[in-house]
């Protein structure tokens, strides 16, 4: 097929035979029982008709980031084609041997037969559009979680990145958003992690093929727009090529670009060289940022979990967080006589900054406020009203318990 012709309207529905949904369960001790109404849940999607799901290996893992630890076990919810919608539950074991911890992807064995699998490819150009399909929580016929689907784009400037904003660094294919202003501040607000996990489907291609797992959601920040950051099946393609159920797939080679697509790139390529440098020689950097990435499970003192996010600074040595917990009051964490957490330097440098990490375990509360301060700032131990406009405090952010 060619690359200019017409696109046929998108029908999400052709892909919830596929389409599967990841609950994590909120006890991974607990054997007894199914799904809960307090997991937390994530997307997934099938390749083959003998059950090898794919989706980000955040979702699997105790930490929710892309490198750590795995759970056990997940619930993965595949489509009842009679009830229409995700009612057949299956308890299923995570196994190491599927991930490429240098990437945001997974492949699980799930022990039931697909009607209609999603195809993959390793084929994308620049200006492709491409659909991306995952769960979202909702009501639609009485489900507690609902399909949702975003149309993108491959933009021609800013196609592949060796780093994200997500709390990771592994490569990531990031997508332009193909909405108007309003549609957009609406999607910000309302899509959340969950759609994680899902098919990019490539809409330029016979089938419209999967050819990349949604990753994240980056919102807008400051002059840099909202984004959609995904890891290629291509680069996960040593560990799919090792599972004997996808023997048949192959991979279709990739379209030829024509010379006007050629022209395109090259331009794109020198527009960007030239952008770098005037970023990195004239701009002036950007403000510091902070975000909470994961943040701690809802639950009361003495109840501990993790809680991690990133920063964005000119030199993360040069800076702290400070974390609260709040309750009946906000307290600052992990505790009175420890106020400072360390970022970690991930070796990221663009635009006169510097991406950092941050992780703690803390006590439980309702809600969580990190502060991105000064290393010589003194927080109080506790407080009615958090001190956002103190001084030495750059950033905050201030997120609801999971």
């Amino acid at each position: 097929m060619g690359d200019d012709h017409l696109l046929e309207p998108f029908d999400p529905s052709a892909y919830y035979p596929a389409l599967a949904l990841i609950r994590i369960p909120s006890d991974p001790e607990s054997m007894t029982g199914g799904p809960g109404p307090h997991d937390d849940f994530g997307t997934g999607f099938f390749v083959s008709e003998n059950g090898i799901l794919v989706t980000a290996a955040h979702n699997l893992t105790i930490d929710g980031t892309p490198d750590g630890p795995l759970l056990k076990w997940v619930w993965v919810c595949c489509y009842d084609e009679n009830r229409k919608n995700w009612s057949r539950a299956y308890r299923v074991g995570v196994d190491g041997k599927l991930r490429n911890e240098k990437i945001d992807a997974v492949a699980v064995r799930v022990p039931c037969s697909v009607s209609a699998p999603i195809p993959i490819s390793k084929d994308w150009l620049k200006e492709d559009s491409v659909a991306v399909l995952g769960f979202q929580p909702g009501a639609d016929k009485g489900m507690r979680h609902a399909p949702r689907w975003l149309m993108c784009h491959i933009p021609t400037n800013w196609p592949v990145a060796p780093f994200d904003l997500a709390d990771s660094d592994e490569p990531v294919l990031r997508l332009g958003i193909i909405s108007d202003a309003s549609d957009l501040r609406k999607m910000q607000q309302k899509l959340g992690r969950g759609i994680s996990g899902g098919p990019v489907l490539n809409r330029n291609l016979s089938n419209s093929p999967a050819i990349a797992v949604l990753k994240a959601i980056v919102p807008e920040w400051e002059e840099r727009p909202a984004e959609l950051l995904s890891t290629t099946l291509w680069w996960f393609k040593e560990t799919l090529d090792n599972l004997p159920e996808l023997e048949q797939i192959g991979w279709p080679h990739r379209r030829r670009r024509s010379a006007s697509r050629k022209r395109l790139a090259l331009a794109a390529a020198v527009a960007a060289f030239l952008a770098i440098i005037f970023f990195t020689t004239i701009a002036a950097p950007p403000a510091p940022g902070i975000s909470i990435t994961r943040p701690a499970r809802s639950g009361k003192h003495p109840s501990k979990d993790a809680i991690s996010g990133q920063v964005r600074v000119s030199n993360p040595s040069e800076y702290k967080v400070v974390v609260f917990s709040y309750t009946d009051m906000w307290y600052v964490q992990p505790s009175q006589n420890a106020p400072h957490t360390d970022i970690r330097p991930t070796g990221l440098w663009m635009w006169k900054w510097s991406k950092g990490r941050w992780d703690a375990e803390i006590f439980c509360g309702t809600k969580y406020a990190a502060l991105l301060v000064e290393r010589s700032y003194k927080p109080p131990d506790m407080t009615d009203r958090l001190p956002l406009d103190a001084k030495g405090v750059l950033s905050s952010d201030v997120v609801s318990g999971r």
